[in-house]
């Protein structure tokens, strides 16, 4: 049987937990104070499933979540916020999944946010 994004966004969408993620469409960088400004976040709902074996966690990572590019209107990035379980996450690896050349599926490991 092979696999596609809308397969793996229907096993997402029976067994997953809403995440949303922000993108930041514009920054900007104060040099003297050394801090990032962001401007305003777009926020995209989707389904995600969190790696449960604590130890297919890399070590500089907290968990791991899989969520499908079907339907994305963006492509998950490191630095890129996540709200899931009521905290914030900011993504540290994104490893994406194909088959026959098709994304069908990202890995994202993601830090919480102190």
């Amino acid at each position: 049987m092979a696999i596609d994004a809308g397969k793996t966004l229907a096993l997402l969408t029976k067994y997953g937990a809403d995440a949303v993620f922000r993108v930041y469409e514009t920054s900007s960088y104060d040099p003297t104070s050394g801090k990032r400004t962001m401007g305003a976040a777009t926020e995209y709902t989707h389904k995600v499933v969190e790696e449960g074996r604590q130890d297919r966690v890399p070590g500089w990572a907290d968990m791991v979540l899989y969520v499908s590019p079907s339907g994305m209107d963006f492509t998950p990035a490191v630095q890129m916020e996540v709200v899931y379980a009521g905290k914030t996450w900011v993504v540290v690896t994104v490893k994406p999944t194909a088959f026959k050349g098709q994304t069908v599926l990202y890995e994202l490991a993601v830090k919480a946010v102190a």
